[in-house]
């Protein structure tokens, strides 16, 4: 009788676990395994520097991968390494009438302060512009990004997509500081369109009118004093401003050429090497770099620049993987955990890639993690994280060689930060166990 409840109760136990843990619908695509909390979906890998794989779980399994998904799409992105026009925008001035052409490819790490550094050298050589045309490619102005984004890693307002001058780094920093005397805003580095009225205290953009909004507190006592800033995307109106303020209130507008019309000469080019978009991407997780860079290779195979277009060129259709978007914002998004695998194998072939990779708590996104137990061990790793979703994927190094590598990917989580991050150091302390003493598979759940 006791061994029959006891059988019962560890059934109980076992169907419960199963049912909690396949909270999305999204998610019945294999059955959960619990690890240490029965409310989590969790999968890894871990394999040895000579491709052997030690210890998994879940890796056929199906996961919201947040920005591994960026890691996920490095086998295509990476093809741009070669490619001379994307991280270029060149500078064309015509004597005969004093015009600029600018060809603005779509250079994700384009700043305004090189925009800016170019125009005063182009004025101070040849003298006034009369008139500046913006070339740019055929990206898709209609399509938000980010099927089923949340609110956790992006404003809402943040829509680089409707633009049609894609020069996504350059922002616009507004900064607005209430005191008794009335308000005051200042934007750099370019003036704009600014709405102030009183409601909840927040600064936005409607980015079809490209117009900041700031409201405040109605309720504000008098004498305080209140401060908020804000960065935003520049969008192509902002651009034009930005220029007439250097050329005057000369003509500045924006046409869609093909890519065979951008090679050429030309008086000044801005370039950026891969290797300042591979970190971007890698170190930093940059969502709009990671976008552009697909978008940028769907026009390249002659088709209007957007995700969807990517995936019909390059994206095998007999891929069960979900994929929503090119930056791993969407909820929408589901990949098989070891589908990353290539892209790991792929890095570990490319030095420049795997300097790319932050620092597990040192350096870009893993900057704020927790250090690892054993001094002599060095990860670098790409992360993925959203509410609710914790993932890391990288390789481990023992006194500078390389030991081998994991993808670790943890869903429906309700831990705090704090709580994801120790759960994550002692996955890590494991990994680094197992891959200095060899162990067999099974020993992560004892």
């Amino acid at each position: 009788m006791k061994s029959t409840l006891c059988s019962l109760s560890f059934l109980l136990v076992f169907l419960s676990s199963c049912s909690t843990q396949m909270l999305s619908p999204q998610q019945k695509l294999v059955a959960p395994k619990p690890v240490k909390n029965s409310t989590v979906w969790t999968g890894y890998t871990i394999t040895d520097s000579d491709g052997k794989l030690l210890d998994s779980l879940n890796a056929d399994g199906f996961f919201t991968p947040a920005s591994i998904q960026k890691l996920y799409f490095l086998p295509f992105w990476s093809q741009l390494k070669t490619d001379t026009l994307f991280l270029s925008t060149a500078f064309n001035f015509d004597n005969s009438d004093s015009s600029l052409v600018i060809w603005a490819g779509g250079d994700p790490l384009l700043r305004s302060t090189e925009v800016d550094s170019v125009l005063d050298l182009l004025i101070k050589k040849v003298g006034p512009i009369n008139k500046v045309t913006i070339k740019t490619l055929d990206y898709d102005t209609t399509t938000f990004w980010g099927k089923g984004w949340m609110f956790d890693d992006e404003p809402w307002d943040f829509q680089p997509y409707l633009n049609r001058v894609p020069i996504n780094e350059n922002v616009v920093k507004v900064s607005w500081t209430k005191t008794t005397w009335g308000d005051s805003v200042s934007t750099f580095p370019t003036g704009l369109p600014i709405s102030i009225l009183n409601g909840d205290k927040k600064i936005s953009r409607n980015f079809r009118e490209n117009q900041i909004l700031i409201t405040r507190d109605p309720n504000s006592f008098p004498g305080t004093t209140q401060k908020r800033t804000i960065s935003i995307p520049n969008p192509d109106q902002l651009i034009i401003r930005f220029i007439q303020q250097k050329i005057g209130s000369f003509p500045v507008t924006i046409q869609t050429s093909k890519l065979t019309e951008f090679a050429g000469k030309s008086d000044f080019t801005i370039r950026h090497p891969f290797r300042q978009l591979a970190d971007c991407i890698l170190k930093h997780s940059n969502n709009l770099a990671s976008e552009q860079s697909l978008r940028y290779l769907a026009i390249k195979t002659g088709q209007t620049g957007n995700f969807e277009t990517f995936k019909k060129a390059f994206i095998d259709p007999e891929n069960k993987n979900r994929l929503a978007d090119g930056s791993g914002l969407s909820r929408y998004n589901l990949i098989r955990l070891k589908s990353v695998s290539p892209a790991l194998n792929l890095v570990l072939q490319d030095t420049a890639l795997m300097s790319s990779l932050a620092a597990y708590g040192e350096t870009g996104t893993l900057d704020d993690r927790i250090s690892l137990s054993n001094p002599d061990v060095r990860i670098l790793a790409k992360s993925g994280s959203m509410t609710g979703v914790q993932n890391l994927a990288g390789f481990v190094f023992v006194k500078n060689k390389i030991a081998g590598s994991f993808i670790f990917m943890r869903n429906n989580l309700v831990e705090n930060k704090q709580e994801r991050d120790l759960a994550e150091k002692e996955f890590l302390d494991y990994v680094v166990e197992i891959l200095l003493h060899r162990r067999g598979a099974g020993d992560a759940e004892k």
